[in-house]
């Protein structure tokens, strides 16, 4: 409460202009280069910090502080969308990947907007990007999740595995085994092993696999995989407080076969692409 509260004082009007942005995005290599975006992601990354103190207030905390908060919540969501929208291209500030990530992975884009923002950064990242990542640390945390609540999966696995930079198939084409510290082999910064850009691997569990929390804790699961056309099996596990849940799937033909196990004493759900939802009982085996 404390933090979030000199926050809001620090930048009134919900725009913050200052910090480091979608860090390490790909530029030119220069110290400035790294800098990317800085006033809508921060201002973005603020509107998520501020909206989830205010849910955590209307769960634990006294009516007084939680209307307090989700006030300022609605004015910081209200302020990004007003400051950094252009309704003529359905695009948030430069139109960049991650300025479209952002909001739509932070529930920021009204819905009346929101398949058309969806829309411009399907068409930026075929007809501009040439299919690539254009992604800081904070679009690549995200743009994975994003991609695939959009149903765009395939696409997302091409960017993954394009040889070309940037991306991370340019890392295993120059032979890397850990992740780098930015997507360019030399620069200004030159670590070959470092957790920059790990956040592109969530979507492997949440999405991929599909193993997501239903209610805090993992008091409850719900199991959700995506089924990319080039990828022919997978084998996941998540580790829960309550015990680990795994996945795996495989093509037999034109069918795919999946099983799922769960902790038996959590309620789990298995929601597929036919829009059957099913209940784990320890585990279940289903073909698609």
């Amino acid at each position: 409460k404390s933090y979030v509260g000199a926050l809001l004082k620090e930048c009134p009007d919900g725009v913050w202009r200052k910090g480091f942005g979608d860090w390490c995005a790909p530029n030119n290599g220069t110290w400035k280069g790294y800098f990317n975006d800085v006033e809508l992601v921060n201002s973005a990354i603020f509107c998520k910090i501020v909206g989830e103190t205010a849910e955590l207030a209307e769960r634990v905390a006294e009516n007084t502080d939680a209307k307090w908060f989700r006030a300022a919540a609605e004015l910081a969501r209200e302020a990004f969308h007003r400051t950094f929208y252009h309704p003529e291209s359905a695009t948030y500030g430069d139109g960049s990947q991650t300025t479209a990530v952002l909001p739509l992975a932070f529930g920021l884009v009204p819905a009346d907007c929101r398949q058309n923002v969806a829309e411009s950064l399907i068409r930026r990242i075929r007809q501009v990007d040439g299919k690539k990542l254009d992604t800081g640390i904070y679009g690549t945390r995200y743009i994975g999740e994003v991609l695939c609540d959009l149903g765009e999966v395939d696409l997302l696995l091409e960017m993954y595995t394009q040889p070309d930079y940037p991306g991370f198939g340019y890392m295993k084409s120059c032979g890397a085994t850990t992740l780098w510290e930015q997507w360019r082999f030399k620069g200004g910064m030159n670590s070959h092993n470092h957790a920059m850009f790990a956040g592109g691997a969530s979507w492997l569990y949440s999405h991929l696999a599909g193993i997501r929390p239903d209610r805090p804790g993992y008091a409850s699961i719900l199991v959700q995989p995506v089924f990319p056309k080039k990828l022919n099996f997978l084998n996941a596990r998540r580790r829960t407080p309550h015990g680990d849940v795994t996945v795996d799937w495989k093509r037999v033909g034109s069918e795919i076969n999946l099983r799922v196990v769960a902790p038996n004493e959590v309620p789990t759900r298995l929601k597929l692409p036919d829009g059957r939802v099913l209940d784990v009982k320890g585990c279940i085996q289903v073909r698609i």
